[in-house]
């Protein structure tokens, strides 16, 4: 019969022992280094006070590390975000105004720097009522941009529309007024006068209208309407002076000098206010939503 000797468990025992050790060296270590400053036991708290200080003062400089570069970039996050809110106004209105693709690439150069200063805000801010506010209005914001930018070609259609009708305008007021003239010294009845006269009264209305058409009125739909109007008018009138109409109650004109005049009054229109009054009429929905989105963006950066 032979007996077992069970094996004794040493590694809890070397374990505490070595914990121990450590401690007691700590200890006979800090005793040795209060000795220099004479009584161990006073100067004992003081050298552990200020190894608690130092290590406190480390942790607040490796804080300090940390926070202070995140503060910076959420102060010129928010610096940003109010210079852009502005600015995207400003070139929103530009945009919509020449719809060039410049102005178009601006406007969504800003679009895409505030959402990432947003998101950078977002990132180190703690989410409040304030911070969600602005992030809903710059969605709506977002949404109206990118409507802009996909009307970039009817924009810049009717910018191009209005240069063309800004310059042939004053020429056919100028050549309507000498009519007048004319008409007067030749004694033509004074009701075809004033239908003359008519004429460049109607041709500055078709160029205020498409002026307010695109800077984004507030009525732009109804200046849509009086645009295609006014010119459908002119063009009624332009052909009865030509033709005669019992209709209208306009003669017509025979005068060789003021034919030639009413001619290239005619070539104008077609070549200019036609077009620009098919253009204007077809596209007249997309135009309106344009500048309600040029104005909601206004709007949402002024609140």
């Amino acid at each position: 019969m032979g007996f077992k000797l069970k094996k004794k468990n040493t590694d809890g025992s070397s374990n505490r022992s070595g914990g121990n050790a450590l401690v007691a060296k700590l200890q006979s270590q800090t005793e040795q280094f209060s000795r220099v400053f004479g009584d161990s036991e006073k100067s004992k708290p003081l050298i552990l006070g200020a190894a608690f200080c130092i290590v406190l003062a480390i942790f607040l400089l490796l804080y300090l590390f940390y926070s202070v570069p995140r503060n910076n970039e959420f102060t010129r996050s928010l610096g940003d975000l109010r210079l852009l809110s502005q600015t995207i106004s400003r070139q929103a209105t530009e945009a919509t105004a020449s719809g060039t693709p410049e102005a178009i690439k601006k406007l969504t150069e800003s679009q895409k720097s505030f959402a990432e200063n947003l998101e950078t805000v977002k990132d180190i801010h703690a989410s409040t009522d304030a911070l969600r506010e602005v992030d809903a209005q710059w969605k709506k914001v977002s949404e109206n941009i990118d409507l802009i930018a996909s009307q970039q070609k009817i924009i810049n259609q009717l910018y191009d529309t209005n240069i063309a009708i800004s310059e042939s305008i004053p020429g056919i007021q100028a050549e309507y007024n000498l009519m007048v003239d004319q008409m007067a010294r030749q004694n033509v009845p004074a009701n075809q006068v004033v239908i003359a006269k008519n004429q460049v009264f109607i041709a500055e209305r078709i160029l205020r209208s498409i002026g307010s058409v695109l800077t984004g009125s507030d009525n732009s739909r109804e200046s849509a309407d009086d645009f295609s109007s006014d010119t459908e008018t002119f063009a009624s009138y332009l052909n009865a002076q030509l033709n005669g109409s019992a209709d209208l109650g306009v003669e017509r004109i025979n005068d060789p000098e003021m034919r030639d005049s009413l001619t290239s009054i005619q070539s104008e229109y077609d070549a200019v206010l036609k077009s620009a009054a098919a253009t204007v009429l077809k596209n007249s929905s997309q135009i309106v939503k344009v500048r309600q989105a040029s104005s909601s963006i206004f709007e949402q950066s002024d609140a």
